[in-house]
């Protein structure tokens, strides 16, 4: 029984060691806020604030995630928090502030989760847990703005484009017009714009290239682009006003709804191609030397060729065959899959989907990603599952969460990479 107590004594005190490092350590204060408050409009830039302070020294920056809200867009545009210092109670704390930008997709309340703090050593391991407190927000509609696709809300929004012919310009059937539309926004990324509309007049085929995305940052001022190639393919001979392109904007400096409108072009198209320059035949009833040796060559170089490309073409073939097995079993395919599959509506191919694509990332980031499936694991695990419905409009709510989820782990392993130290440039070997 003696060699027993001892033994029950150190196992309490390993479990009370381990319920240490999970708990938050004593003094660290967590402060949480938003600004503005209140007045705040859809699609306007809102700072989350998240100040993490310790008394006396920080031994490591930690690490900050914000829970999804339903609504709600959160993006972190700086890599790293902002050093600051305080004094409570007497007493001196040094921390850093952490920014997230909320943009808010409806009207009304919404309640954004205390943030999550994981707390380092000075060598980077986990020592516990802090949360935030809850925090209140109320977004407003503006008035004759369409709740229902993407608000832009800014002080300076700018859209400009180019066409690759003329206004007026006299076309033939087939030939194509390809229009670039650049549009610029204060403090809005561009993943918050709209996909430009893809109409034209009937005759005319339209054909969109992916967007371009691209934010800048400078002294914690965000400007979002983001560019738009269309191309016109007119398929009949007739006179064609490709439509002009407008983006609705609320400007925040007075209150108002502003258009920003990139024009249309007039274009005349007529059913004849275009004249094509003269050819040269080979008579080869009365060929020349000069012919005779051309044709020799070509004979030569042609039968080189297919000889080079019965030899390699398998070895291309078997290559092509296994990058696109690479392609087809990334992370990157996957998640691509289960974008279609969650914007399709149909809830079971989409949670089949979202299991192979988390079972492509690392451990770690697994745990990340459930909690933006909760609500469709609930519908599918319903006892009356059937009876539950989950809408097309779900799933593209689902699409977005998720791109908000992958994002912030990718800048999540962006930032682990950066603040790894490099090894030395001239190692000097251990005698």
């Amino acid at each position: 029984m003696k060699a027993v107590l001892p033994l029950i004594g150190l196992l309490l005190l390993g479990s009370s060691s381990v319920l240490a490092q999970e708990q938050r350590p004593p003094d660290v204060v967590v402060r949480q806020g938003v600004n503005p408050a209140q007045g705040a409009v859809i699609g306007q830039r809102i700072a989350l604030y998240i100040d993490v302070l310790f008394p006396g020294t920080m031994p490591r920056p930690p690490w900050v995630t914000v829970p999804d809200v339903p609504g709600i867009q959160t993006f972190r545009f700086e890599s790293q928090g902002t050093t600051m210092r305080d004094r409570i109670d007497g007493r001196d704390y040094v921390g850093q502030r952490f920014e997230f930008a909320v943009y808010a997709r409806r009207g009304g309340p919404f309640t954004i989760p205390g943030a999550r703090v994981t707390l380092l050593d000075q060598v980077g391991d986990p020592v516990g847990t802090a949360m935030g407190s809850p925090t209140g927000l109320t977004i407003e509609a503006p008035a004759g703005v369409d709740p229902s696709a993407p608000v832009i809300a800014s002080t300076s929004v700018t859209v400009t484009e180019t066409w690759s012919r003329p206004d007026g310009a006299s076309l033939a059937t087939g030939d194509a017009i390809t229009r670039t539309i650049h549009r610029e926004a204060e403090d809005v990324p561009a993943l918050a714009m709209q996909p430009v509309p893809r109409t034209a007049p009937e005759g005319v085929g339209v054909y969109a290239d992916p967007p371009l995305s691209e934010d800048r940052i400078a002294r914690g001022s965000l400007t979002g682009r983001r560019t738009d190639t269309l191309t016109y393919v007119f398929e009949k001979a007739g006179q064609y006003t490709l439509p002009a392109i407008t983006q609705p904007w609320w400007n925040l400096r007075d209150g108002s709804l502003k258009q920003a409108t990139a024009p249309g072009l007039n274009a005349s198209v007529s059913g004849d191609p275009a004249p094509a320059g003269p050819v040269r035949s080979l008579d080869l009833r009365r060929p020349s030397v000069r012919q005779v040796g051309a044709l020799a060559v070509g004979i030569t170089l042609a039968c080189l060729a297919v000889g080079l490309a019965w030899r390699i073409l398998p070895a291309l073939r078997r290559a092509w065959q296994r990058r696109r097995q690479r392609v087809a079993g990334s992370e990157a395919a996957a998640f691509r899959a289960l974008l279609e599959a969650a914007r399709s509506g149909e809830a079971a191919g989409t949670y089949r989907a979202y299991l192979a694509w988390r079972s492509r990332l690392p451990e770690p980031d697994r745990h990340a990603t459930q909690s933006v499936m909760r609500e469709l694991e609930a519908i599918l695990y319903a006892p009356h599952a059937s009876s539950v419905a989950w809408a097309r409009s779900d799933g593209r709510t689902l699409a977005s969460n998720l791109r908000q989820v992958r994002s912030g782990l990718r800048h999540h392993a962006d930032s682990h990479r950066a603040s790894s130290p490099l090894p030395p440039l001239n190692p000097v070997p251990n005698p």
